[in-house]
């Protein structure tokens, strides 16, 4: 593991904001995107040549690495740290008290990075599992109650598929509902099994943010003492030291947790860049209806670059201009809704039917990075105007065999909507009518509105009331709060157009935090990792190494004519373009 010439580590969390949509609520694209399938059953010892799995590190209260992963070596190094599940009731006073062993992955070339999961996510565990009947470890008795929960999920999912999204009849939403109600009911069943030692209680993010503080104190601790003979600690007189403090890079719902983070414990940023910005004010409310701001303005770059792109572009003929490609475009779209199309896999035995929703779900998502997927999407609604067969682009699922030998790496969870309808300030408990009249709203935004709503819809009837210290956000406060001062400012990053995180968040964002600044990356896409180019890259790396952070922006005394805040700022330019990278993703 080689070490930084600055005393932190950089923490890397990439949890995609609504990146639970294809796992809740009705599993519409699970045809277009595969479903993994698990190997385990036998015990561990019984498997040949296996790597190091997570049930083999102990977890400790100090960081202890250990090598792991298949071919890595000493590239990549694992821990498991436990930490309090309640702060309240810290580990030193009983060792009774509840704990939560974060799984952490480290990688160290020029700079140390560390990706953990968060409590309840993951290989963390406890894992918050609203399908398993206790908290289990991975004793071969506990595999077979995961393989049960496991195939109790992928059935529940299943039985969903068929409904569609929102408005694709007048009686989905209404069933969505009673599925999100009922999914409620069963996270609330595993919550009481708990008490008050549930996991469920503990996943909010201010949880969170207080485990980030953890890893930074252990990373320090086990810098400081006699095993780790290699660090570098020369710099105690750096001016940009970090040392005790976070050095982390968030993306997406990453960003809520860094804003978090940085709002509880303002005096430990050390350097925090936020990709992707969340809301945080908008995000603790029971909708979101203003997050689809830019997102059609991304799907309307798909004609237009495909025409750009010209043959290699799969939905482009001769003579077309981009009004044919559009028309094209849309009636594709309308035959699936007239009429799904039957694929037969030769990998499966379980036909796939193509439905509207499921293209719908798979259009979206490929507004998170269109330059790599914009290809994809033209591929695949070639296929279905021409007759090809789609085997060769749809993936199929199937239900994991009980006898394989070795473990699951990532057993599925249902901590995402776990934290996400934990950090609702105002809880959703709405009635049909309530939920017709968000859905509108929403819609009014943005065609991608019965896509989106299926996120926000998974809280209704939530009931588990989180434990721990309070969520610093409020689209409603009482008092105007000043910007927050923190001990290193705040670097945003945020593309031109993101498709559920807009510009205007990341802008409204950096008005919260002192000094904070935001550097825009012309392009469009989920974070600026959907447009990697050398602008950008530069100035993460200096603010990252050198603590050299852009000038703030310089806001207009007024909003724009269209009601946005205006002004200047840093901006990087993003030079690729979809099919610049066509030769790459020739399958789905």
């Amino acid at each position: 593991m080689s070490r930084t010439q600055r005393n932190g580590v950089l923490l890397f969390l990439a949890l995609w904001f609504g990146a639970f949509i294809w796992e809740w609520p009705n599993q519409a694209s699970k045809s277009l995107s595969g479903q993994s399938i698990p190997e385990h059953a036998k015990p561990l010892s019984d498997v040949p040549e296996r790597r190091i799995e997570w049930g083999d590190i102990k977890p400790s209260e100090r960081l202890k690495w250990k090598p792991c992963f298949d071919g890595s070596g000493d590239t990549y190094q694992c821990a498991r740290l436990t930490v309090p599940m309640d702060y309240r009731r810290p580990l030193t006073e009983s060792s009774e008290h509840p704990r939560v062993d974060i799984a952490m992955k480290i990688k160290g070339e020029e700079n140390d990075i560390i990706g953990f999961d968060p409590r309840g996510v993951g290989a963390t565990t406890p894992q918050a599992n609203c399908f398993m009947h206790q908290n289990t470890s991975d004793l071969p008795d506990d595999l077979l109650e995961k393989t049960r929960a496991l195939i109790n999920r992928m059935i529940w999912d299943a039985s969903g598929h068929n409904i569609g999204l929102i408005n694709s009849s007048a009686v989905a939403l209404e069933k969505l509902d009673i599925r999100a109600r009922a999914f409620s009911q069963l996270c609330k069943q595993a919550d009481n099994a708990g008490g008050q030692d549930s996991i469920y209680k503990y996943v909010n993010t201010p949880n969170v943010a207080q485990d980030m503080l953890s890893i930074v104190d252990a990373w320090d601790e086990w810098q400081a003492t006699a095993s780790c003979q290699l660090c570098n600690l020369d710099a105690e007189n750096d001016s940009y030291n970090t040392r005790d403090k976070l050095v982390y890079w968030g993306f997406s719902y990453g960003t809520f947790l860094g804003a978090t983070f940085a709002s509880i414990c303002p005096d430990r940023v050390g350097r925090v860049m936020l990709d992707g910005v969340v809301d945080a004010d908008q995000y603790v409310s029971p909708t979101w209806p203003n997050t689809l701001m830019d997102t059609d303005k991304i799907l309307d770059k798909f004609a237009v670059s495909c025409f750009n792109a010209g043959e290699p572009c799969a939905l482009y003929r001769n003579g077309d201009t981009v009004g044919t490609i559009q028309s094209r475009f849309e009636d594709i779209m309308d035959s699936l809704k007239e009429k799904p199309i039957i694929i037969l896999h030769p990998e499966s035995t379980t036909p796939i039917i193509l439905t509207w929703s499921d293209m719908k779900m798979t259009l979206f998502q490929s507004l998170y990075a269109p330059i790599k997927r914009f290809p994809v999407i033209a591929n695949l609604l070639n296929s279905v105007s021409t007759g090809d067969d789609l085997a060769r682009l749809v993936r199929p699922r199937d239900v994991p065999s009980a006898c394989d030998a070795n473990p699951l790496p990532a057993w599925p969870d249902d901590a995402l909507p776990a934290i996400m309808c934990s950090d609702k300030r105002y809880k959703l408990n709405g009635t049909l009518a309530g939920l017709e009249e968000k859905f509108e709203q929403m819609a009014e935004h943005s065609d991608f509105a019965d896509a989106w709503m299926g996120i926000g819809l998974a809280c209704d009837g939530w009931a588990i009331e989180p434990s721990g210290a309070p969520i610093p956000w409020d689209e409603h406060p009482v008092v105007e709060r000043p910007p927050i001062k923190t001990n290193f400012p705040i670097l945003f990053l945020s593309n031109h157009f993101d498709p559920v995180t807009h510009l205007q968040a990341a802008l409204n964002m950096t008005r919260k935090f002192a000094n904070a600044t935001i550097v825009e990356q012309k392009a469009e896409g989920h974070c600026t990792l959907a447009c990697p180019n050398l602008c950008t890259a530069k100035h993460i790396r200096a603010y990252i190494n050198d603590g050299i952070v852009p000038e703030p922006p310089r806001f207009e005394n007024k909003l724009s004519s269209s009601g946005k805040l205006a002004g200047k700022w840093e901006t990087c330019e993003c030079e690729s373009k979809p099919w610049d990278l066509h030769a790459f993703t020739a399958a789905a």
